[in-house]
């Protein structure tokens, strides 16, 4: 690590072997849903991983990262159709051949008394050399805004997008998300009321395209991330602890117990 001042430069470099993990050596199958079936599979190899990473720190913030990870033997999701039961199943395979290159930064800065802000933009390319040669560059961006308002009043908005990506041997549509909230204090700071309301506009969803073996699928999972919560919390008795039985200690004993 080179250290001029309050800039940081460091750089690591390291190879390992990355194990599947039970889940994906476990034979039996199960569903996922009505139309698709998921298996584990016991013949795995171990994953060789090369891991390489540059961080650049200024002033103790993370200002640049840039990051490379190859993969060999790598573990895919591999899809098959039943025509019969019409039923998809995914089986894992150790079969692929990976490279991720990813860029980084971020900021968290004081625009004035009542006001701060952090952000996060990475830059990534997926590229997958076996069994398929395709590659694909994409980013993403986080924002988290806080204000500290007059009169015990507060509020946070955050605001996440990830453009489309290539994930394996499927393509994932881009997402975006956004959450905000207010906060009051009362009762003289023993208590506070929150009002918090997640993924505002229902667009956190998780969207795929599979297209392998003259298999062609498209996958949509969603949940209930649109969420409304009301919080109420009140402290009772004095926040400050007493200390009591005291004992005076002598000089002697103190140097002891050193």
């Amino acid at each position: 690590m080179v250290r001029p001042g309050i800039h940081q430069l460091s750089f690591s470099y390291r190879k390992s072997i990355i194990r599947s993990v039970y889940t994906n050596l476990n034979p039996f199958s199960y569903y996922t849903d009505s139309y698709t079936l998921q298996a584990g599979n016991p013949a795995l190899k171990p994953a060789l991983a090369q891991i390489a990473e540059f961080n650049y720190v200024v002033n103790n913030t993370r200002l640049l990262t840039v990051n490379y990870i190859y993969l060999k033997d790598a573990t895919l999701d591999v899809f098959t159709y039943d025509p019969l039961r019409q039923i998809s199943e995914s089986r894992p395979q150790s079969i692929g051949q990976l490279q991720t290159w990813y860029i980084a930064t971020g900021q968290a800065l004081k625009l004035n008394k009542s006001w701060s802000l952090s952000t996060d933009l990475a830059v990534l390319y997926n590229r997958i050399s076996t069994p398929l040669h395709q590659g694909q560059w994409n980013w993403t961006a986080q924002l988290n805004s806080d204000w500290q308002l007059k009169k015990g009043w507060s509020a946070w908005l955050f605001l996440k997008y990830a453009s489309p990506s290539l994930y394996e041997l499927s393509r994932v549509f881009s997402v975006g998300t956004a959450s905000a909230g207010i906060k009051k204090m009362v009762m003289k700071g023993k208590g506070f009321v929150t009002v918090e309301a997640s993924d505002l506009f229902y667009s956190d969803r998780y969207k795929t395209s599979y297209d392998y073996q003259n298999i062609q699928q498209e996958t949509l999972k969603k949940w209930q991330s649109r969420i409304l919560r009301l919080t109420l919390n009140y402290t009772f008795g004095r926040s400050q602890v007493t200390l009591t039985n005291k004992r005076d200690v002598s000089p002697d004993e103190m140097e002891r117990l050193k």
